[in-house]
């Protein structure tokens, strides 16, 4: 019986000792996990901060002295179009950078972009979401280099939408 209850003490000790072995290997590898996220996440976190460092830079380069009035605006809107400033601004100075070289001013390419992405979002909110703020101001910036193609696109969801409402509507009238 003795001998018994040593062999039993003897592989319960070996079975806590893998045990411990075992939960040392998970506490290694939850750590590399956890070293890997914040890695990842700090270079994520470093690349968001170069982006915004060249939109910042593209948005000056663009508009030069009116970067502050864009960016005022940006700061005014960007909860009204669901969108971060610094996206404003860069969706801003995409616009502003095809105006500027076919000779508008740049205060007049600030303005025009300004006017232009608040049509994008009237569009937008007008189609209940279904033309995007994005895909709306991407169809009027090449409309101002003559390519027409997108905006039929926006014409025949204008039309749609208009149909629904009056239908909607007509029994009111």
């Amino acid at each position: 019986a003795r001998k018994s209850l040593r062999d039993i003490d003897r592989s319960t000790k070996q079975t806590a000792d893998q045990f411990g072995k075992a939960g040392k290997a998970i506490k290694t590898a939850m750590t590399v996990v956890a070293l890997g996220a914040v890695t990842k996440f700090a270079g994520d976190l470093a690349d968001r901060a170069g982006m915004m460092e060249g939109i910042m830079r593209r948005v000056s380069q663009v508009f030069g002295d009116n970067a502050s009035e864009v960016a005022a605006w940006a700061e005014e809107s960007s909860a009204a179009f669901g969108e971060s400033t610094t996206t404003l601004q860069g969706m801003a100075a995409e616009i502003g950078d095809l105006l500027v070289p076919i000779g508008l001013s740049r205060e007049a390419a600030a303005e025009m972009a300004i006017e232009t992405l608040n049509a994008a979002n009237a569009l937008s909110e007008w189609t209940g979401g279904k033309v995007t703020v994005v895909q709306a101001a991407n169809a009027m910036a090449k409309a101002f280099l003559g390519e027409r193609e997108q905006l039929k696109t926006l014409r025949s969801e204008e039309r749609r939408v208009g149909k629904e409402c009056r239908s909607r509507w007509s029994p009111y009238h």
